[in-house]
C-alpha cells in the first residue's frame, strides 16, 4: 500500500485514507484500517468513484477528475454538485 501526501480539496487536511473497492479480505488490512489509512468502499469496483477520503470532514474525491463526494452516516458516497 502506497501512502501519499494528499490534501483534502475541501478542508486542506492531510489526514487522508485510500478508498479500496472489490472483494477484499479485511484481515489483510487490519492495521491500515485501524490507523485510518484505508477505508473499504464496497465490493463493486468503481473506476470513476472516489479514491481518497478525508478523515476530518468526510469528503471524498477521485484522482482523475474534480468530483467531490460526501460520505454519509450509512457509508454511502453522495456526489456533491
Amino acid at each position: 500500500m502506497k501512502y501519499h501526501n494528499q490534501r483534502c480539496p475541501s478542508c486542506a487536511s492531510t489526514d487522508v485514507a485510500d478508498i479500496l473497492y472489490g472483494p477484499l479480505e479485511e484481515k489483510d488490512y487490519e492495521e491500515e484500517v485501524r490507523q485510518k489509512r484505508v477505508f473499504f468502499g464496497g465490493k463493486i469496483i468503481r473506476e470513476e468513484g472516489p479514491h481518497l477520503l478525508c478523515n476530518e470532514c468526510r469528503k471524498a474525491w477521485c484522482r482523475t477528475n474534480e468530483d467531490l463526494y460526501y460520505l454519509d452516516e450509512l457509508g454511502e458516497f453522495t456526489l456533491l454538485k
